[in-house]
């Protein structure tokens, strides 16, 4: 494994936050990352999903009843 510095201050405040939800602080930092990257895609999601619905209607009425996959 390789190891990883931070700063004490952060080191205590990861330590903490584990400890208060029960979980070893690898585990912690497992569900952090998970939770970062779902919130990223979820954002994704939402700005492709404002572009699609900014194009004007009848642009986007050519697609009725079709899927249509939007990608950045």
């Amino acid at each position: 494994m390789t190891p990883l510095q931070v700063s004490d201050e952060l080191a205590r405040e990861i330590s903490h936050e584990a400890e208060s939800r029960g979980l070893p602080i690898e585990d912690f930092l497992k569900s952090v990352i998970r939770r970062e990257r779902t919130l990223a895609d979820r954002r994704k999601i939402e700005q492709e999903q404002t572009w699609w619905l900014g194009l004007p209607l009848n642009e986007r009425a050519m697609y009725e009843g079709k899927f249509v996959a939007v990608h950045n």
